[in-house]
């Protein structure tokens, strides 16, 4: 046992014990000496100071206990021994050891207590490799001028840090095994570097850890990476990033299951991490409009968005000799990413969002990808099952885009122009998800080709170009341009094709399927393969002199059906001269206009006839519409048919009209709709609606629709006195304009779903009390600022605003969205928004009871539109089952706005 006094000791060839566990035994005059290196001698002290540098020779273990909170050992004159175990009789301790090297000891192991651990190396470095067990400790490690190795194991969650210029010799070498995340930096503000040492991770945890690197300057000269996946976090890169694809930088290696370097602050300048060997550089931060600059084999992952970031590759000696792939994932919407001088090809795969709120699905979304600025014109290769939007490609022309290994859906370009900002692409093949395309370029001929999946091709201006089109498999619609040439083949799918000017050259070739063209007339399409069982041919535009589609003789394969100068189309080798089974005039988008004084007998097709003055028509056998505009009061169609033909009525009704399709004037066969809208209906010899005025008015509401969109309606208004209108049994599209007066929309039983634009509170009124089971007595009862359930009343028409929380619940409306090209279609009425509604209501109103029937008008979340749902409850709860949207209106109903009228 030592004393307080110098003590000297000499060892035995067997397995000594040197007892200094009281403490100040152990002091800087002891001498400790044993003769043999092959036994295993043991010292056991207790020390209140950390630099006592007592002789030690040859004393295997030596177990230093701090009596308190700190503990450690100047490894000066010790020599010979193997382990250094440290220890302090508190928890929270701290422990110091000084001259560390191999000659003194090979293992320094912190134990439970400690929780932090300083190490610095002798003068003369370190020998061999000393390895330092942390324990729980975070550790502070300080080399020598000379060479110094460690080996490090850090705990998870814990810090090492190196001091400033102590690692500088070119045989410094720190290896560092990790067991889940840890931080890695160095005392140095930005004037210093230990850019000599050779360092390395190893992650041994059995998941992915993250070493957050904290350093100015460089922390290494190489830096390897082992073990399972590891992740890098290199802040703003400055510590493994280069000046210069040649200048600077750190040399990083790796052999993990995955490696990755993050940058997580803004780039102050252009970064070059050619000579990092990684799997992935990965952007969690906007990093500035600057160059980043990535070794040819690594990728680069986009989590945060960036605002114009240009990426380069190269090779580790930065001279690469030759331009290559960038290999690239988005996994989060993008301003604009540019391609430097050494990219021929960008891969780019789009990430995966998270899902909203509601769990839908996201999309990403690139404003411009710019392919051509900086550098060589590079193709691209889109892959993933994710969906994306890439809304600019800027690029020269002869590019290639190839999605065929794309699975997501793709929207490219927008319907103002194609996906390019200085040319199109010469080549574009598409996946095999849903493709939305708006290309063609003046002077630049496009190829497109198709997959498997849904095509829908816009070619937006053509002019002096020729595009050819082969969608492949899939229902697809392709639209051509203003002008040029066109080639489009269409493969199996019942596909859709649309000529919107004649000025275009185009040439059809038709697949398996029920094919549809439209196209105007006297385009001159040449139209091949065509199956007139199947296919359909659907002319607009107006007739310019009678048409009979019963009777049309070509001229080698060219139909004049309008029988105008120019041939509306060609069927190579036709012969066909009754082309009603296969010939339709108009459709729900573009009507076929039946002129003044001009006969038109359609055939056996769905067809869509605006009548245009005294006009003759013979609508055929299909599903018929007839459009009357303001001021059209002398048509006559000839065969109409209640149950499968419909009138609808556009433009504006008279001021002061009040319409009620339930009681219409009829007069051998001519119905009075409104002041400015008059039709007569036969069908044969026979009128479809006896004659009939004032109170045996007749009902005309299962044949005449009010517009036909929110883009053609039909317009009420009344500066004079009040009006009311009553709409059919179809969707109603109802625009009250320029009113002053008193404006009641009357809602009825099977009434469909009505749209009412240009609403304004105290000008328009919603009535209800025309459907059974709401009472004439209603007017609209307030939910919209109540935050408890109301019990429900049967009859009751209730208002209530979505964004008021009732039981902790509100409405989302926002997820709407009828637009393709800006992300996943959400409607109304599907099931993610009804299920909602009905969430809501059944918080909204208890005690609903089965049979009984109510009206919600709900205002949605930016109090800007209103919808109308008929509740018939079947039980004590509503359900999905039990509601109807009957109604949707353009502006927030208050419950005011609801009238008793009926």
């Amino acid at each position: 046992m030592l004393t307080t006094s110098a003590d000297t000791f000499v060892g035995t060839a067997k397995n000594d014990l040197f007892d200094a566990s009281v403490k100040g035994t152990l002091q800087k005059a002891d001498v400790i000496l044993d003769s043999s290196s092959t036994d295993h001698d043991t010292l056991n002290a207790t020390v209140s100071s950390t630099g006592i540098d007592a002789r030690i020779q040859n004393v295997e273990t030596l177990n230093i206990n701090g009596e308190y909170v700190s503990t450690g050992l100047a490894l000066t004159n010790v020599t010979g021994s193997k382990d250094l175990n440290l220890n302090t009789g508190l928890a929270g301790g701290t422990a110091k050891v000084t001259d560390a090297n191999t000659i003194a000891v090979q293992n320094i192991t912190a134990k439970a207590n400690i929780t932090k651990l300083e190490v610095s190396s002798l003068s003369s470095g370190t020998r061999d490799t000393v390895n330092i067990n942390a324990g729980n400790a975070d550790v502070l490690l300080t080399g020598s001028s000379a060479a110094d190795k460690y080996l490090v194991s850090l705990a998870a969650d814990k810090t090492l840090t190196v001091t400033k210029d102590s690692m500088i010799s070119a045989a410094d070498a720190l290896e560092v095994n990790i067991a889940g995340d840890a931080t890695y930096e160095l005392t140095a503000d930005d004037t210093a570097a230990n850019d000599e040492l050779a360092l390395s991770f190893v992650n041994n945890a059995a998941t992915e850890s993250t070493v957050t690197a904290i350093a100015g300057k460089a922390i290494a000269k190489t830096l390897k990476l082992s073990g399972n996946d590891i992740v890098i976090d290199a802040g703003d890169g400055l510590s493994l990033g280069g000046t210069s694809v040649t200048a600077g930088g750190t040399k990083v290696t790796s052999d993990a299951a995955k490696s990755t370097i993050e940058l997580s602050n803004t780039l102050g300048a252009s970064k070059f991490f050619n000579k990092a060997v990684v799997d992935n550089i990965k952007a969690t931060k906007d990093l500035n409009t600057v160059t980043l600059t990535v070794n040819e084999a690594t990728k680069v992952i986009l989590d945060e968005k960036q605002t114009a970031l240009t990426m380069n590759i190269d090779n580790a000696t930065g001279d690469i000799a030759s331009t290559g792939t960038l290999l690239l994932d988005a996994n989060a919407d993008q301003t604009k990413l540019i391609t430097g001088a050494q990219i021929d090809t960008v891969l780019l795969t789009a990430g995966k969002l998270e899902n909203d709120a509601n769990g839908v699905a996201q999309t990403v979304t690139i404003d411009e990808l710019d392919t051509a600025t900086t550098g060589v014109n590079a193709n691209v290769v889109l892959t993933g099952a994710n969906d994306l939007v890439l809304t600019k490609w800027t690029n020269d022309a002869d590019t290639i885009l190839n999605a065929a290994g794309m699975t997501g859906n793709l929207t490219l370009g927008t319907a103002t122009g194609p996906a390019s900002g200085t040319a199109a692409a010469s080549i574009i093949i598409l996946g095999k998800g849903t493709n939305t395309v708006f290309a063609g370029v003046t002077g630049v001929n496009t190829k497109i080709t198709g997959n498997t999946g849904v095509d829908n091709i816009t070619l937006v201006a053509t002019a002096a170009g020729i595009n050819t089109v082969d969608t492949g498999a899939g229902d697809d619609v392709i639209t051509t341009g203003a002008t040029g040439t066109n080639n489009i083949t269409v493969g199996a799918g019942n596909d859709t094709v649309n000529i919107t000017n004649a000025a275009t050259v185009d040439t059809i070739t038709l697949g398996s399927g029920n094919n549809t063209i439209n196209m105007v007339v006297e385009s001159e399409t040449v139209i091949k393969n065509i199956n007139t069982a199947n296919d359909t041919i659907v002319l607009t535009g107006a007739a310019t002199t009678a048409v009979n589609l019963k009777e049309v003789t070509p001229a080698t394969g060219a139909y004049k059906v309008s029988g105008a100068a120019a041939a509306d189309f060609t069927l190579t080798g036709s012969t066909i001269t009754d082309l009603t089974s296969f010939v339709q005039l108009g459709n729900a988008t573009t009507a076929f206009t039946a002129k003044t004084n001009l006969a038109v007998i359609a055939g056996a097709k769905d067809d869509f006839i605006a009548v245009d003055g005294t006009s003759a028509i013979t609508t055929g056998a299909g599903s018929d519409t007839v459009i009357v505009a303001t001021t059209q009061k002398t048509a006559t169609v000839t065969d109409f048919t209640t149950g499968s033909d419909k009138v609808v009525l556009t433009g504006a009704a008279a001021n002061g009209d009040s319409i009620d399709l339930t009681k219409v004037v009829v007069s051998s066969g001519k119905l009075t709709l409104s002041t400015n809208h008059e039709i007569t209906l036969n069908n044969g010899t026979n009128a479809v609606l006896a004659d009939g005025t004032g109170a045996t008015a007749k009902d005309a509401s299962a044949i005449v629709q009010l517009g036909t969109s929110t883009t053609t309606t039909f317009e009420v208004y009344g500066t004079r006195a009040a009006i009311s209108v009553t709409g059919g049994k179809f969707d109603d599209f109802i625009e009250v304009a320029n009113s002053t007066s008193l404006v009641t929309i009357n809602f009825t039983d099977n009434g469909g779903m009505d749209t009412i634009t240009g609403f304004t509170t105290a000008e328009v009124a919603l009535t209800f009390g025309n459907i059974t089971g709401i009472t004439a007595a209603s007017t609209g009862f307030d939910l919209t600022a109540k935050t408890a359930a109301t019990v429900a009343t049967s009859g009751e028409v209730y208002v209530l605003a979505s964004d008021t929380s009732i039981a902790g619940d509100t409405i989302d409306f926002s997820i709407l969205n009828d637009d393709a090209t800006t992300g996943p279609v959400v409607k109304i009425t599907d099931a993610v928004i009804m299920e909602d509604v009905v969430a809501y209501l059944n918080n909204a109103l208890s005690g609903v009871k089965a049979n009984h029937t109510y009206v919600a008008v709900i205002q949605d979340n930016d109090n800007t539109e209103s919808y109308s749902y008929l509740i018939n409850a079947t039980s004590d709860a509503i359900t999905t089952d039990d509601i109807t949207l009957i109604g949707h209106v353009d502006a927030a109903v208050a419950a005011t706005d609801v009238t008793a009228i009926a």
